[in-house]
């Protein structure tokens, strides 16, 4: 129950444009990751997702594009699971704005591409 209020409180700081805490929550949530055995990769892949919508919110484009890089390779063996497929998605999708956000036009439409091919 600990880990899920501390994911709520790092969203709540995020809804609240408080970033730098939001970023803090989310950190001190992968340390007590680190420390469960049978924590599933996707509980990384949010946090790095996370991580990078603040850094992105905050115009950190280059921490931003980091932690989605990071998100996905949470989950780049995983297969045909649903809940890895949506957070998957949901990467790429964040990753297309931020790209978007840099001029990045061609990598933009490249990760939108990479959301359509995934089900």
């Amino acid at each position: 129950m600990y880990l899920k209020g501390l994911l709520e409180l790092g969203n709540f700081y995020f809804r609240s444009a408080q970033f730098k805490l939001a970023i803090k929550s989310y950190d001190s949530l992968k340390v007590l990751y680190d420390q469960v055995e049978d924590t599933p990769f996707y509980s990384y892949g949010i946090i790095y997702m996370n991580k990078g919508l603040c850094h992105m919110y905050s115009v950190n484009y280059s921490n931003a594009e980091e932690n989605f890089k990071r998100a996905l390779l949470c989950n780049e063996d995983v297969v045909g699971d649903k809940t890895y497929n949506q957070l998957r998605a949901l990467v790429y999708q964040n990753l297309g704005c931020l790209y978007e956000l840099m001029g990045k036009l061609d990598d933009a439409k490249e990760s939108y591409e990479k959301v359509l091919k995934i089900k």
